[in-house]
């Protein structure tokens, strides 16, 4: 990918919450992870299908699956994994940053993961992130400060990241109108990969 506005916020390790609809979660794979750098893909029992189906459309990525079980509202579960992960990344890897995608995932997923990010030590300034469907923006948030929102273009969704929506006839404008909720972006509604990456 050439050089864009997301490559000062692009990290080593990237955590992504998995929910029913991957194509939030794929972007942020796109556009947020460093070349070279690994995904993690935390799903719960009921997501583990989506989880097995992004990575196998992110094949030419790192990408390791982080399961919960039946456990995607016990907070301190939560926690406890996706800290103990992070801690254990960084200790093998002190120079690397860290990134969570939280646009996915139940709202306890959300909130304790990214507890567990922030609590984990050996982590300097973590990169948190969330996709806006309304605005087609990435909200960027670290450092305290308030959230940096950067816009993911039509023209990337439609062709960068393989979706199958007709982008010579402008199908992207239908189909993403502002306005909706992120699962009006339905390309992968189901997992139906008919483009090769």
């Amino acid at each position: 990918m050439s050089t864009s506005e997301f490559d000062k916020y692009k990290v080593d390790h990237l955590f992504l919450l998995i929910g029913e609809n991957p194509l939030p979660n794929y972007i942020a794979a796109k556009v947020l992870l460093k070349e070279g750098g690994t995904l993690y893909l935390v799903h719960s029992t009921d997501t583990a299908g989506k989880a097995d189906c992004l990575k196998r459309r992110l094949t030419a990525i790192s990408a390791q699956t982080i399961s919960l079980g039946s456990k995607e509202a016990d907070s301190h579960f939560i926690w406890n994994k996706i800290k103990d992960k992070v801690e254990e990344i960084a200790k093998q890897h002190p120079e690397h940053n860290f990134g969570l995608n939280y646009t996915g995932g139940t709202k306890a997923m959300s909130v304790h993961s990214y507890r567990g990010l922030f609590d984990a030590s050996g982590v300097d300034n973590p990169v948190f992130s969330y996709l806006d469907a309304r605005s087609l923006t990435m909200l960027i948030d670290r450092d305290y400060s308030s959230p940096k929102s950067v816009t993911v273009k039509e023209q990337q969704i439609c062709c960068s990241f393989m979706c199958t929506v007709d982008c010579e006839n402008n199908a992207v404008s239908s189909r993403y109108n502002r306005g909706n909720e992120y699962n009006d972006l339905r390309p992968f509604s189901g997992c139906s990969f008919d483009t090769p990456v």
